[in-house]
């Protein structure tokens, strides 16, 4: 594989959704991708939440319902021995060994929302404002990710916190899974390499190209916007 791409979990379903775009988004940046009201509400209701757990700060009006929830969390990450993080930066190299985040040999990229260290074991959880779908295939690779990088976890919980119904969807892996996980991943990375190496980004049409593409009709035959 070659350290020249890095990828993250985004990045990499951007491509398979549609190669195109993701070109054009993403690598070449000839199209700007639109932020939805939905994303700008996600992104604020991070920062509160990172805010409130680590640094004491209220809720701000209309997350106070977010509150029950974020103290269960508060709550295990003020346990003796316990250590809470927000948006912890993780990046590895393709010996998945941990590197800076922005460092010339990264291969894989990761940010986690939210991290809580007891011993050998972490809890990983990222905050979900939308409808719960949940999507093991990310939680995996947030577990590989973070045990590759703190060789001291041996056991990592991973959750989607949904905050809407105020429920979580859980799993947990142990270092016997990493060489599972990696191998689920490597086929799929070495398609987006590929990709690159050729510069052949096809289009791959659904039908999200009609209402929700915003690369326009000159950079693509099937965008209907």
């Amino acid at each position: 594989m070659a350290a020249s791409l890095a990828w993250s979990y985004s990045a990499l379903t951007s491509f398979e959704t549609c190669p195109r775009r993701h070109y054009l988004t993403r690598i070449a940046k000839q199209v700007v991708e639109p932020e939805s009201d939905a994303i700008k509400w996600g992104n604020r209701v991070h920062g509160a939440l990172e805010a409130y757990l680590l640094h004491g700060a209220a809720l701000p009006v209309g997350m106070e319902q977010f509150k029950p929830l974020a103290d269960k969390i508060k709550a295990k990450g003020s346990e003796p021995g316990a250590d809470i993080a927000a948006e912890r930066k993780v990046c590895l190299n393709d010996s998945y060994k941990p590197v800076a985040y922005f460092a010339k040999d990264a291969w894989v990229r990761g940010v986690l929302d939210l991290s809580v260290k007891k011993g050998s074991k972490l809890f990983v959880g990222d905050w979900k404002t939308g409808k719960p779908k949940p999507d093991s295939h990310q939680l995996k690779l947030f577990a590989a990710l973070a045990m590759e990088s703190d060789p001291d976890v041996n056991e990592v919980v991973t959750a989607f916190i949904w905050l809407q119904p105020g429920t979580l969807t859980i799993d947990r892996f142990t270092r016997e899974d990493l060489a599972e996980i990696w191998q689920e991943f490597i086929p799929r990375v070495a398609r987006l390499q590929h990709a690159v190496t050729a510069n052949n980004f096809p289009p791959r049409p659904s039908g999200l190209c009609r209402s929700y593409c915003p690369v326009g009709k000159r950079n693509c035959d099937y965008c209907g916007g």
